[in-house]
């Protein structure tokens, strides 16, 4: 799995689908809000209108805070969380309200108990104290001393890299910096297998094996980290280990306890198989396969039963932890084998994404859109935004007119006049057009992401990731 931030966003236009504004909208709102926060503020202070560190905070500012607050609370408390958790631990430290949020967070994330036995077991990582220990350890870790220059180097070589194909010269600075960073992420790479896992033993967390690796690029671009399910590796994002030079960020404590919590729930689902199926490794592999979607590597499923049979004392799963294994297994089976109706979302955003690319060109629409009449072209419009406002609606209309009008038209001037009015309209409906088809891929973005989201994998491995970023803030902070 992996961790990113969507950018989409759906805007909401009717007072009664308030209650059904998606999350990306809210994290829109909120952010929209902390940036006039942040901005206003710098403003005060910029102009002496209040003076840096005096305790104040503007009455209003603190109110509208409270009111998105709320707002986001009532929409939907599981996912408002993880943006909240983001405002307390960045927030101005001046504001009342975001101080006391950082507060009840942290006395709330470090008081979770277990389940009783009978209920769907919580991920260890979330109970009592376990994240802010491991958040506090992690982000103290230097970075060895050789790699100090990491950030540096990595924006050297960046911008050798850029100018490379212009550039002889550049082309063989980029090369020397590529092997430089190779060395650093072998040696980065190495330290966090090193000391990553007795940060864990500390904090009482029990996992079997599993393996950094530093990547120049993820299958996911918008992602800092992915987990391999088949073999228990946690890639991370090469640009993500190098920020900074002296100590591990919090982004990247966030999204390598992400990872590490779909470990968890890979290692769970192995011993659910394990367990329900009481059969060699290659049928368990083969099941492992049909239900999740994943060749199982010899050596995960190895460790993983031998973790269990030392480790663990060869325990079968509690019924709760039964109940959390079946979750996953469900969860994971439909994120990689998609019901039809999101395979179709899916399949309309991509087509949406490769049109808006085209339409920065000076094509004509049928060209853009792949298609020969108006008939074509309308029913191409109607699939990908399901529904054509009224304007563009119109505006096809007249156009068709005037397709319509220059093909009937016998004399060469006048037809020339026509063609050129063709154009013109042409030109006016594709400007239209791509704000809608942007608009749309946004809007299917964000619900795609709020199914995503939605998932039980995702549902636990998120609060990990952003409890830990909140955790890692502060102790930066506090430092």
């Amino acid at each position: 799995m992996d961790v990113h931030i969507d950018r989409d966003q759906n805007e909401a236009t009717e007072d009664q689908n308030q209650d059904k504004k998606s999350d990306s909208w809210i994290e829109n709102e909120l952010g929209a809000q902390c940036a006039q926060f942040k901005g206003e503020q710098t403003n005060r202070e910029q102009t002496g209108q209040t003076k840096k560190g005096d305790g104040k905070e503007p009455s209003d500012i603190d109110t509208k805070t409270e009111e998105f607050i709320k707002l986001l609370m009532e929409q939907n408390p599981d996912r408002s969380e993880s943006v909240l958790s983001q405002m307390a631990a960045e927030g101005n430290e001046r504001s009342p309200t975001l101080i006391r949020l950082a507060k009840e967070f942290e006395k709330r994330w470090t008081s979770e108990q277990p389940k009783p036995v009978n209920e769907q077991s919580v991920s260890q990582f979330l109970l009592g104290d376990t994240l802010q220990k491991i958040s506090n350890q992690f982000e103290s870790l230097s970075w060895p001393e050789e790699t100090k220059d990491a950030s540096v180097i990595y924006a050297e070589w960046l911008r050798a890299q850029n100018d490379a194909n212009n550039n002889p010269k550049s082309r063989i600075r980029a090369a020397e910096l590529r092997e430089k960073l190779n060395v650093i992420n072998t040696k980065r790479e190495k330290f966090l297998n090193e000391h990553i896992k007795p940060i864990l033993e500390d904090a009482g967390v029990k996992l079997p094996d599993f393996q950094f690796k530093i990547v120049q690029s993820l299958e996911n671009r918008a992602a800092d980290s992915e987990y391999e399910m088949a073999n228990g590796t946690i890639s991370i994002l090469e640009v993500s280990a190098l920020r900074q030079g002296t100590h591990p960020t919090a982004i990247l404590c966030a999204s390598t306890m992400h990872e590490l919590a779909h470990h968890d729930q890979n290692a769970l689902i192995i011993r659910e198989l394990a367990d329900e199926l009481q059969i060699n490794k290659d049928r368990l592999r083969l099941n492992y396969y049909e239900s999740i979607g994943h060749n199982l590597d010899e050596k995960l499923l190895k460790g993983v039963l031998q973790w269990r049979d030392q480790v663990l004392s060869n325990k079968p799963l509690t019924e709760g932890e039964h109940k959390r294994a079946i979750a996953f297994i469900e969860s994971f089976h439909d994120f990689f084998k998609p019901p039809v109706e999101t395979s179709l979302m899916m399949r309309q955003r991509e087509q949406l994404k490769s049109y808006i690319s085209a339409f920065d060109s000076d094509r004509p629409i049928n060209d853009l859109l792949e298609v020969k009449n108006p008939h074509q072209r309308e029913r191409k419009l109607e699939y990908l935004l399901d529904k054509i406002p009224e304007e563009i609606a119109q505006d096809l209309k007249i156009l068709e007119q005037a397709e319509q009008a220059e093909q009937a038209e016998q004399a060469e001037q006048a037809k020339k006049d026509m063609s050129s009015r063709v154009k013109k309209l042409d030109k006016e409906l594709r400007d239209k057009l791509k704000p809608e088809l942007d608009s749309k891929a946004a809007v299917l973005g964000a619900e795609l992401m709020a199914k995503y989201l939605a998932r039980a994998h995702e549902r636990e491995a998120h609060p990990v990731g952003h409890r830990t970023y909140f955790f890692a803030k502060l102790h930066e902070r506090r430092r």
